[in-house]
């Protein structure tokens, strides 16, 4: 089996903004080191290793908690060490606890992590699903399966009772999709409906016509925030792989996902791991 490269940048950087939920500034810092395998995150002198031991959802975004210690909203971030393959650092947040929100996609985080190179500090370790396995999951509308391929490939649908969403779908794959160009920006979105019961219990604080794209019965309210026209299941990808980071593992297989959220992607995950073998890198090569 052919392993990938584990990464660790070049050099530190940082970035900062108010978060998406609690409106609150906070500063990520990332520092090159070599952490085994995973991003460690460290807030308050508390490390917490990106992993799904130590995963939660709060339904509109992916959390990590250790103890009384609560690092809030970090898909958009993963989803960029996913796209670039970061495998290692350390990544210190200052301020509210939430990673900033900055554009609402994954782009900015991107092109700093681009910005700075990166270092090859060894092999990876893979999740490759083999032809006797098949890890399927559904709840309700949600379902999920996973089959045999040679790289990684997200085929996704969704459907929302809006006709300005309606029914999208997109496929995305490691290999043959510009994930710069074509998933890093998609922006996270909401229901202008759904708002102020959002507000109410104390999320989406931070949310702006420029950093989410706001959805009515009559259309798209901020167009000129938007970067697709199926924008919303692009981001859904986002979502996505930016949740298969806390695997652990270069994951090579075809993801069929109906409806996928936080919450139903980490059950999902949770499921594969147990099913299927994690295969450390050779430290011989």
């Amino acid at each position: 089996m052919d392993f990938p490269e584990r990464k660790t940048l070049k050099t530190s950087l940082f970035l900062e903004g108010p978060g998406l939920h609690t409106g609150e500034k906070s500063r990520i810092t990332i520092h090159p080191e070599d952490t085994g395998g995973t991003l460690v995150f460290q807030y308050k002198d508390v490390k917490i290793p990106a992993v799904l031991e130590f995963a939660y959802s709060e339904g509109r975004s992916t959390c990590l908690k250790r103890d009384d210690c609560k690092i809030l909203t970090i898909e958009h971030f993963l989803a960029a060490c996913t796209g670039v393959f970061l495998t290692d650092g350390v990544v210190e947040l200052t301020g509210s606890g939430e990673i900033p929100a900055l554009d609402g996609s994954a782009v900015q985080f991107l092109a700093a992590l681009l910005s700075t190179g990166f270092e090859s500090i060894g092999h990876a370790s893979v999740l490759k699903i083999t032809d006797k396995l098949e890890v399927t999951w559904s709840s309700g509308n949600r379902r999920y399966r996973v089959r045999e391929h040679e790289g990684l490939a997200i085929r996704c649908v969704i459907e929302f009772p809006v006709a300005s969403i309606g029914r999208q779908s997109f496929t995305y794959s490691r290999e043959g999709t510009d994930f710069l160009r074509e998933i890093a920006p998609a922006k996270t979105f909401v229901l202008e409906k759904d708002i102020a019961h959002l507000r109410a219990k104390g999320l989406a604080k931070g949310g702006s016509e420029k950093n989410a794209l706001v959805y009515s019965d009559s259309g798209l309210l901020n167009p000129r925030a938007a970067a697709f026209r199926d924008e919303p299941v692009r981001h859904k990808i986002l979502d996505f792989l930016g949740d298969l980071y806390l695997l652990g593992a270069h994951v090579k297989g075809l993801f069929d996902v109906m409806a996928p959220g936080h919450p139903y992607n980490l059950s999902f995950f949770k499921l594969l791991k147990k099913k299927a073998a994690i295969r450390p890198a050779d430290p011989e090569g």
